[in-house]
Protein backbone atom coordinates (compact mmCIF):
# COMPACT_ATOMS: atom_id res chain seq x y z
CA UNK A 1 0.00 0.00 0.00
CA UNK A 2 1.04 3.61 -0.59
CA UNK A 3 0.51 5.84 2.47
CA UNK A 4 -2.19 8.53 2.22
CA UNK A 5 0.23 11.32 3.08
CA UNK A 6 2.22 10.45 -0.06
CA UNK A 7 -0.96 10.74 -2.14
CA UNK A 8 -1.26 14.39 -1.06
CA UNK A 9 2.37 15.09 -1.86
CA UNK A 10 1.89 14.02 -5.48
CA UNK A 11 -0.51 16.83 -6.26
CA UNK A 12 0.63 19.40 -3.70
CA UNK A 13 4.13 19.18 -5.15
CA UNK A 14 4.72 19.43 -8.86
CA UNK A 15 5.73 15.82 -9.38
CA UNK A 16 6.79 15.09 -12.98
CA UNK A 17 8.18 11.57 -12.65
CA UNK A 18 7.19 8.70 -10.39
CA UNK A 19 8.79 5.25 -10.48
CA UNK A 20 7.04 2.62 -8.34
CA UNK A 21 7.90 -0.56 -10.23
CA UNK A 22 8.38 -3.92 -8.55
CA UNK A 23 6.71 -3.20 -5.21
CA UNK A 24 3.69 -4.69 -3.47
CA UNK A 25 1.19 -1.92 -4.25
CA UNK A 26 -2.30 -3.44 -4.06
CA UNK A 27 -4.27 -0.78 -5.91
CA UNK A 28 -3.66 2.04 -8.35
CA UNK A 29 -3.49 5.31 -6.38
CA UNK A 30 -6.43 7.28 -7.78
CA UNK A 31 -5.11 10.54 -6.35
CA UNK A 32 -2.45 10.40 -9.03
CA UNK A 33 -5.08 11.92 -11.28
CA UNK A 34 -4.62 15.11 -9.24
CA UNK A 35 -0.99 15.44 -10.28
CA UNK A 36 -1.37 17.65 -13.38
CA UNK A 37 2.33 17.80 -14.25
CA UNK A 38 3.02 14.07 -13.95
CA UNK A 39 4.38 12.95 -17.32
CA UNK A 40 6.48 9.85 -16.48
CA UNK A 41 4.88 7.01 -14.49
CA UNK A 42 6.34 3.53 -14.06
CA UNK A 43 4.11 1.36 -11.91
CA UNK A 44 4.50 -2.11 -13.38
CA UNK A 45 5.34 -5.26 -11.46
CA UNK A 46 2.97 -4.61 -8.57
CA UNK A 47 0.16 -6.81 -7.27
CA UNK A 48 -2.94 -4.93 -8.47
CA UNK A 49 -4.46 -6.28 -11.68
CA UNK A 50 -6.71 -3.51 -12.95
CA UNK A 51 -6.60 0.18 -13.82
CA UNK A 52 -9.22 2.69 -12.65
CA UNK A 53 -11.01 5.02 -15.04
CA UNK A 54 -9.25 7.99 -13.50
CA UNK A 55 -6.03 7.06 -15.31
CA UNK A 56 -7.51 8.82 -18.32
CA UNK A 57 -7.24 12.10 -16.44
CA UNK A 58 -3.45 12.06 -16.64
CA UNK A 59 -3.63 14.13 -19.82
CA UNK A 60 -0.01 15.27 -19.62
CA UNK A 61 1.36 11.73 -19.43
CA UNK A 62 4.12 11.06 -21.99
CA UNK A 63 5.84 7.94 -20.66
CA UNK A 64 3.82 5.15 -19.02
CA UNK A 65 4.91 1.65 -17.94
CA UNK A 66 2.17 -0.71 -16.74
CA UNK A 67 3.91 -4.02 -17.45
CA UNK A 68 3.58 -7.23 -15.39
CA UNK A 69 0.18 -6.40 -13.87
CA UNK A 70 -1.87 -9.33 -15.24
CA UNK A 71 -4.07 -6.86 -17.13
CA UNK A 72 -6.80 -8.36 -19.34
CA UNK A 73 -8.12 -5.04 -20.60
CA UNK A 74 -7.60 -1.30 -20.47
CA UNK A 75 -10.29 1.13 -19.28
CA UNK A 76 -12.22 3.08 -21.92
CA UNK A 77 -10.70 6.30 -20.60
CA UNK A 78 -7.23 5.11 -21.56
CA UNK A 79 -7.69 6.66 -24.99
CA UNK A 80 -7.78 10.09 -23.35
CA UNK A 81 -4.00 9.92 -22.86
CA UNK A 82 -3.55 11.75 -26.15
CA UNK A 83 -0.06 13.08 -25.26
CA UNK A 84 1.37 9.63 -24.54
CA UNK A 85 4.57 8.95 -26.50
CA UNK A 86 5.94 5.79 -24.85
CA UNK A 87 3.82 2.91 -23.55
CA UNK A 88 4.94 -0.39 -22.01
CA UNK A 89 2.22 -3.01 -21.49
CA UNK A 90 4.55 -6.01 -21.68
CA UNK A 91 3.92 -9.28 -19.85
CA UNK A 92 0.24 -8.81 -19.18
CA UNK A 93 -2.68 -10.86 -20.48
CA UNK A 94 -3.70 -8.55 -23.33
CA UNK A 95 -4.21 -11.33 -25.89
CA UNK A 96 -6.61 -9.05 -27.81
CA UNK A 97 -5.06 -5.77 -28.94
CA UNK A 98 -6.87 -2.96 -27.03
CA UNK A 99 -8.71 -0.53 -29.27
CA UNK A 100 -7.87 2.22 -26.76
CA UNK A 101 -4.20 2.07 -27.79
CA UNK A 102 -5.18 2.70 -31.40
CA UNK A 103 -6.42 6.15 -30.37
CA UNK A 104 -3.03 7.27 -29.02
CA UNK A 105 -1.95 9.23 -32.08
CA UNK A 106 1.18 10.71 -30.47
CA UNK A 107 2.59 7.29 -29.59
CA UNK A 108 6.20 6.81 -30.71
CA UNK A 109 7.15 3.65 -28.80
CA UNK A 110 5.00 0.62 -27.95
CA UNK A 111 6.35 -2.27 -25.89
CA UNK A 112 3.87 -5.16 -26.19
CA UNK A 113 6.06 -8.15 -25.35
CA UNK A 114 4.71 -11.41 -23.94
CA UNK A 115 0.94 -10.93 -24.04
CA UNK A 116 -0.13 -14.00 -26.03
CA UNK A 117 -1.23 -11.74 -28.89
CA UNK A 118 -2.39 -13.71 -31.95
CA UNK A 119 -3.59 -10.90 -34.20
CA UNK A 120 -2.46 -7.33 -34.81
CA UNK A 121 -5.34 -5.27 -36.27
CA UNK A 122 -5.12 -3.46 -39.59
CA UNK A 123 -5.94 -0.27 -37.67
CA UNK A 124 -2.37 -0.25 -36.36
CA UNK A 125 -1.75 2.13 -39.26
CA UNK A 126 -3.49 4.83 -37.21
CA UNK A 127 -0.37 5.06 -35.02
CA UNK A 128 1.37 7.05 -37.71
CA UNK A 129 4.09 8.44 -35.40
CA UNK A 130 5.22 5.02 -34.18
CA UNK A 131 8.99 4.53 -34.32
CA UNK A 132 9.52 1.50 -32.05
CA UNK A 133 7.25 -1.56 -31.99
CA UNK A 134 8.17 -4.53 -29.80
CA UNK A 135 5.93 -7.58 -30.28
CA UNK A 136 8.42 -10.13 -29.01
CA UNK A 137 7.22 -13.39 -27.44
CA UNK A 138 3.64 -13.38 -28.65
CA UNK A 139 1.77 -15.89 -30.85
CA UNK A 140 1.60 -13.97 -34.12
CA UNK A 141 1.47 -15.96 -37.37
CA UNK A 142 0.96 -13.04 -39.75
CA UNK A 143 1.13 -9.27 -39.86
CA UNK A 144 -1.44 -6.81 -41.22
CA UNK A 145 -0.91 -5.40 -44.71
CA UNK A 146 -1.24 -1.92 -43.26
CA UNK A 147 2.03 -2.32 -41.33
CA UNK A 148 3.93 -0.92 -44.30
CA UNK A 149 1.96 2.34 -43.96
CA UNK A 150 3.77 3.16 -40.72
CA UNK A 151 6.23 5.44 -42.47
CA UNK A 152 8.17 6.33 -39.32
CA UNK A 153 8.64 2.78 -38.03
CA UNK A 154 12.37 2.19 -37.53
CA UNK A 155 12.65 -0.60 -34.95
CA UNK A 156 10.54 -3.77 -35.16
CA UNK A 157 11.03 -6.78 -32.87
CA UNK A 158 8.99 -9.82 -33.93
CA UNK A 159 11.22 -12.45 -32.36
CA UNK A 160 9.81 -15.56 -30.70
CA UNK A 161 6.51 -15.60 -32.58
CA UNK A 162 4.88 -18.27 -34.76
CA UNK A 163 5.74 -17.08 -38.28
CA UNK A 164 6.60 -19.69 -40.90
CA UNK A 165 7.50 -17.10 -43.52
CA UNK A 166 8.49 -13.46 -43.42
CA UNK A 167 5.31 -11.40 -43.89
CA UNK A 168 5.42 -9.35 -47.10
CA UNK A 169 4.13 -6.32 -45.21
CA UNK A 170 7.35 -6.46 -43.18
CA UNK A 171 9.40 -6.51 -46.40
CA UNK A 172 7.44 -3.47 -47.57
CA UNK A 173 8.20 -1.52 -44.39
CA UNK A 174 11.04 0.30 -46.06
CA UNK A 175 11.61 2.73 -43.18
CA UNK A 176 12.89 -0.10 -40.95
CA UNK A 177 16.44 0.19 -39.62
CA UNK A 178 16.32 -2.70 -37.14
CA UNK A 179 14.42 -5.96 -37.61
CA UNK A 180 14.51 -9.00 -35.33
CA UNK A 181 12.87 -12.20 -36.62
CA UNK A 182 14.83 -14.69 -34.53
CA UNK A 183 13.19 -17.78 -33.02
CA UNK A 184 10.22 -17.72 -35.39
CA UNK A 185 10.30 -21.12 -37.23
CA UNK A 186 10.92 -19.32 -40.56
CA UNK A 187 11.85 -21.83 -43.28
CA UNK A 188 12.09 -19.45 -46.26
CA UNK A 189 13.32 -15.90 -46.84
CA UNK A 190 11.52 -14.18 -49.73
CA UNK A 191 13.27 -12.14 -52.40
CA UNK A 192 11.10 -9.21 -51.32
CA UNK A 193 13.41 -8.74 -48.33
CA UNK A 194 15.71 -6.87 -50.68
CA UNK A 195 13.25 -3.97 -50.48
CA UNK A 196 14.50 -3.16 -46.97
CA UNK A 197 16.96 -0.62 -48.33
CA UNK A 198 17.26 1.30 -45.03
CA UNK A 199 17.81 -1.72 -42.79
CA UNK A 200 20.99 -1.60 -40.70
CA UNK A 201 20.58 -4.55 -38.34
CA UNK A 202 18.89 -7.79 -39.42
CA UNK A 203 18.58 -10.55 -36.83
CA UNK A 204 17.43 -13.97 -38.10
CA UNK A 205 18.92 -16.37 -35.55
CA UNK A 206 17.46 -19.78 -34.72
CA UNK A 207 15.09 -20.41 -37.62
CA UNK A 208 15.08 -23.23 -40.21
CA UNK A 209 15.84 -21.57 -43.58
CA UNK A 210 18.74 -22.86 -45.67
CA UNK A 211 19.37 -19.95 -48.03
CA UNK A 212 19.77 -16.18 -47.95
CA UNK A 213 18.00 -14.29 -50.75
CA UNK A 214 20.22 -13.08 -53.58
CA UNK A 215 18.39 -9.75 -53.38
CA UNK A 216 20.24 -9.05 -50.13
CA UNK A 217 22.32 -6.56 -52.15
CA UNK A 218 19.31 -4.22 -51.98
CA UNK A 219 19.97 -3.70 -48.26
CA UNK A 220 22.57 -1.05 -48.99
CA UNK A 221 22.65 0.34 -45.42
CA UNK A 222 23.12 -3.04 -43.74
CA UNK A 223 25.89 -3.09 -41.12
CA UNK A 224 24.90 -6.13 -39.03
CA UNK A 225 23.63 -9.51 -40.29
CA UNK A 226 23.01 -12.34 -37.86
CA UNK A 227 21.58 -15.72 -38.87
CA UNK A 228 23.09 -18.18 -36.39
CA UNK A 229 21.51 -21.62 -35.89
CA UNK A 230 19.94 -22.12 -39.31
CA UNK A 231 20.67 -24.50 -42.20
CA UNK A 232 22.56 -22.15 -44.52
CA UNK A 233 25.46 -23.70 -46.47
CA UNK A 234 26.48 -20.76 -48.68
CA UNK A 235 26.54 -16.98 -48.77
CA UNK A 236 25.16 -15.35 -51.90
CA UNK A 237 27.94 -13.70 -53.88
CA UNK A 238 25.86 -10.51 -53.90
CA UNK A 239 26.80 -9.96 -50.26
CA UNK A 240 30.08 -8.35 -51.40
CA UNK A 241 28.02 -5.42 -52.70
CA UNK A 242 27.11 -4.44 -49.12
CA UNK A 243 29.71 -1.76 -48.58
CA UNK A 244 28.76 -0.89 -44.98
CA UNK A 245 28.47 -4.33 -43.42
CA UNK A 246 30.81 -4.95 -40.48
CA UNK A 247 29.21 -7.86 -38.59
CA UNK A 248 28.21 -11.24 -40.04
CA UNK A 249 27.28 -13.98 -37.58
CA UNK A 250 26.73 -17.30 -39.37
CA UNK A 251 27.67 -19.52 -36.45
CA UNK A 252 26.07 -22.96 -36.10
CA UNK A 253 25.22 -23.17 -39.81
CA UNK A 254 26.71 -25.91 -42.07
CA UNK A 255 28.65 -23.28 -44.04
CA UNK A 256 31.12 -24.36 -46.73
CA UNK A 257 30.88 -21.60 -49.36
CA UNK A 258 32.77 -19.85 -47.86
CA UNK A 259 33.70 -21.71 -44.69
CA UNK A 260 33.45 -20.37 -41.16
CA UNK A 261 37.15 -19.51 -41.05
CA UNK A 262 36.71 -17.01 -43.88
CA UNK A 263 33.42 -15.63 -42.57
CA UNK A 264 34.87 -15.05 -39.10
CA UNK A 265 37.46 -12.75 -40.69
CA UNK A 266 34.77 -10.31 -41.75
CA UNK A 267 33.69 -8.81 -45.02
CA UNK A 268 37.28 -8.31 -46.29
CA UNK A 269 38.18 -12.02 -46.52
CA UNK A 270 34.67 -12.75 -47.81
CA UNK A 271 35.16 -10.32 -50.70
CA UNK A 272 38.55 -11.84 -51.49
CA UNK A 273 37.01 -15.31 -51.50
CA UNK A 274 34.31 -14.39 -54.01
CA UNK A 275 36.76 -12.45 -56.17
CA UNK A 276 39.02 -15.50 -56.42
CA UNK A 277 35.98 -17.67 -57.13
CA UNK A 278 34.82 -15.32 -59.89
CA UNK A 279 38.28 -15.15 -61.47
CA UNK A 280 38.57 -18.93 -61.40
CA UNK A 281 35.20 -19.42 -63.10
CA UNK A 282 36.04 -16.88 -65.84
CA UNK A 283 39.52 -18.14 -66.62
CA UNK A 284 38.42 -21.77 -66.86
CA UNK A 285 40.83 -24.70 -67.50
CA UNK A 286 44.06 -24.10 -69.51
CA UNK A 287 43.49 -24.19 -73.30
CA UNK A 288 45.12 -27.10 -75.28
CA UNK A 289 47.90 -25.71 -77.47
CA UNK A 290 49.43 -27.44 -80.51
CA UNK A 291 52.84 -26.35 -81.85
CA UNK A 292 52.09 -26.36 -85.59
CA UNK A 293 55.68 -25.43 -86.47
CA UNK A 294 56.97 -28.61 -84.88
CA UNK A 295 54.53 -30.70 -86.85
CA UNK A 296 55.55 -29.08 -90.16
CA UNK A 297 59.22 -29.59 -89.43
CA UNK A 298 58.63 -33.28 -88.83
CA UNK A 299 56.86 -33.59 -92.16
Amino acid sequence: LVPDHQHKQWYQRRVRGLWLEGNQIEYFPETLALAPELDDLKIGGNVFSGLPDCIGQLYGMRDLSISKLKLHRLPDTFEWLYNLQSLDVSENNLSVFPREILQLKALRELQYMGNGLKYLPEEIMSLENLIVLNLKENQLREMPESLSELRNLSILDLSSNQFREVPISVCDSISLKYLDLSNCHIFHLPVEMGRLRNIRSLILDNNTFDKLPETIYGMVELTELRFAKNGVTALPAEIVRLGKITVIDASQNPMDDPNHGIISGGIGPIREYFQRKLFSSRSGPPAFHVDVRGIRAAI
